[in-house]
């Protein structure tokens, strides 16, 4: 971004006005956090030409004003449109938008789910030397661009309770899969690779736009697990936790007992869900576009 703004301007001929039209210019396309990596950038770049010798004067990147960002507003749903959402979807597109929601998991970390992060049974098992407790996922990495890649930060490295219907569910999903080893993802599409969400989100979530009247995300489905999880009556820590927005500070290793704890959350959530699915489809406006499994 910042090579195509100054455009073919040397070092020596770049002004602080230069600079502040780039962080301008980023502030009417990127994230206030964005645009603070851009700015510091810019900062780098030219300290490190003064201390090279090929850049002689003041940094003209070191003083310079964020503009105000106006944050726009995400979509999420209200559990009457997760419900109508819900059924028209066809599986596995079903299982992983129910689970974005129960459990606040996004594209990357559906994608990013193997078979050995899922103890899909009733007792611990162990996992890479660690204990996974009944009924519970270990969201341990991400799937970005083709790629397995770190978790965006270290709060989402977290062990999440599901539901038996939900375990029910994704342990179908792993049968029918090409490929079941332990190292193989749970959401995979036919070659054995994971699903890929661009496409579907292009393909499908447009077209359920058009028709339902708002807007189809992958994280208008992780969006809403805060605000339903709060409807259930949840403690915000817990809420947090699943999430993994928790403070830096706070421990990253989830004994048995605070995980089937934090399954209150999405069992709440299932439960409203569950109630919504079933007054969509009472409702003669709306279509399935077929059987899906869960």
């Amino acid at each position: 971004f910042i090579r195509p703004a100054l455009g073919l301007k040397q070092l020596c001929d770049v002004r602080p006005i230069d600079c502040q039209a780039v962080v301008d210019r980023a502030g009417k396309k990127y994230s206030s956090q964005t645009i603070k990596h851009i700015r510091g950038a810019m900062r780098a770049i030219f300290n490190r030409a003064i201390d090279l010798e090929v850049f002689d004067g003041r940094n003209p990147a070191a003083k310079l004003d964020l503009p105000e960002v106006i944050a726009e507003k995400r979509p999420t749903y209200t559990v009457e449109q997760l419900g109508r959402v819900l059924v028209l979807l066809e599986s596995p597109v079903y299982e992983m938008c129910l689970l974005g929601a129960a459990v606040s998991l996004g594209p990357s970390e559906l994608c990013g789910l193997r078979v050995k992060h899922a103890n899909l049974t009733g007792v611990p098992v162990e996992m890479d030397g660690e204990v996974l407790a009944p009924y519970s996922l270990a969201v341990r990495e991400g799937w970005y661009d083709g790629q397995r890649t770190r978790l965006k930060t270290a709060a989402r490295r977290r062990n999440v309770g599901i539901t038996p219907d939900l375990a029910e569910a994704l342990a179908r999903i792993i049968t029918g899969n090409k490929r079941q080893d332990a190292e193989a993802p749970i959401f995979q599409s036919r070659n054995g690779t994971p699903i890929n969400t661009p496409n579907i989100e292009r393909r499908l979530f447009g077209r359920l736009e058009e028709q339902l009247g708002f807007p189809v995300t992958w994280y208008s489905f992780r969006r809403a697990h805060s605000t339903l999880a709060a409807l259930t009556g949840a403690d915000l820590q817990d809420r947090s936790l699943v999430m993994g927005h928790s403070d830096d500070r706070m421990t990253r290793f989830y004994d048995i007992k605070s995980v089937e704890r934090m399954r209150a959350v999405p069992t709440g959530i299932m439960e409203a869900v569950r109630e919504q699915e079933a007054r969509a489809r009472e409702d003669g406006k709306l279509v399935e576009f077929g059987r899906k499994a869960g």
